[in-house]
């Protein structure tokens, strides 16, 4: 690493310290995604987002249905999955790690530590944020309040973070209206979602009209720049389907069926993401849902590379659906794919209870 604290005594060196203690954890952390490929590919985007910083960064990459990235005063880099998910391309990417870099540069998370440590909650926060990233993917709701202590930033440092990484993204050949696209997006998924409610998908970093408007127009003003889609694609593509299912795990349809709604209409919509939607309705099986996640189910099989647990997924819908015949076909299939399913006895006593009378 570059800088550490050389006053030992400081206020800083007191945060620091907490930092390293939550590295350790991050290190160990079952919830941490142990991909080197993709983490060293968050570490080269960010790298020629913010080349004057890349020696002081170690990125870690957790398992996280949320949307939310931070940056330690020590180098530490949070990604979330629930951000990839969310993110189209590299340079909406780009955008948002030269965000967190320049809180980093900006030394803002010692400034928020000197601000709220004389308060009674700030330890307990810290420990609560640590914590989490050692957790798996479970608690994380009570993790936010941890999260949110230290990372508040405030409107202004967030409007200066904005500025940063727009500049960074772009100076680095990125497209300037990225920003913009992914925050528009990001506004309409938080707009429909329960205000009282803790586990929101967003941690620390609430999404705005106003914030997805003024990104817009600042990137507008700027020279155009490549985006980079495919290759960010193609490194997300082979955990896609991990994320999705942690998505429905959240049980927040509202945002959720604006999310699904969105990636449907992307290019990469494959197997996954019509899977996806098919659970989606089976999962919150109201009013006519049911009958909406066939053709999804249907549209995932019509790719060849879909797994055979959609067959084991489809039966069960069509089972509550009444057709007995269809989720034997299904059951039988998903079998004949599986023949090690470890449920496999479970599966053929339906299948028997299936071919008797109702």
């Amino acid at each position: 690493m570059g800088y550490e604290p050389v006053d030992q005594s400081s206020d800083e060196a007191g945060l620091w310290a907490q930092m390293v203690k939550i590295e350790e954890a991050l290190a160990a952390s079952p919830a941490r995604v142990r991909d080197e490929r993709l983490e060293g590919y968050l570490r080269e985007v960010s790298c020629k987002v913010a080349p004057d910083y890349c020696a002081d960064l170690r990125i870690y990459l957790i398992r996280q249905p949320y949307f939310n990235a931070a940056m330690y005063p020590n180098g530490v880099m949070l990604v979330w999955t629930g951000l990839l998910l969310r993110v189209e391309d590299e340079a909406q990417l780009a955008f948002v790690l030269g965000h967190e870099l320049s809180h980093y540069r900006h030394r803002d998370t010692l400034a928020r530590w000197r601000q709220i440590k004389r308060t009674e909650g700030i330890l307990a926060s810290l420990s609560v944020a640590g914590g989490a990233v050692g957790a798996g993917l479970v608690g994380v709701a009570g993790a936010i309040s941890g999260y949110a202590a230290l990372f508040a930033y405030g409107r202004d440092l967030e409007r200066q973070a904005d500025r940063y990484g727009l500049q960074r993204m772009q100076q680095a050949g990125y497209d300037p209206s990225a920003p913009g696209r992914l925050w528009r997006a990001m506004w309409e998924e938080d707009k429909v979602r329960d205000k009282e409610m803790l586990s929101a998908i967003f941690a620390t970093h609430p999404a705005t009209e106003e914030r997805a408007n003024e990104l817009s127009a600042q990137g507008a003003r700027l020279s155009a720049g490549a985006d980079h889609r495919k290759r960010y694609q193609e490194h997300i593509a082979a955990w896609r389907s991990d994320w999705l299912d942690d998505e429905l795990g959240r049980r927040h349809y509202t945002q959720t069926e604006v999310l699904l709604r969105r990636l449907l209409a992307l290019p990469e919509a494959d197997h996954t993401t019509h899977f996806a939607q098919a659970e989606f309705y089976r999962l919150r099986n109201a009013h006519g849902d049911l009958a909406l996640a066939l053709p999804a189910y249907d549209r995932a099989l019509a790719d060849p590379a879909a797994p055979p647990r959609v067959h084991r997924q489809r039966a069960q819908v069509r089972a509550k659906l009444g057709d007995r015949s269809g989720a034997r076909a299904d059951y039988r299939r998903y079998l004949e794919q599986q023949p090690n399913a470890p449920e496999r006895a479970v599966i053929e006593q339906l299948i028997t209870e299936l071919e008797q009378e109702p």
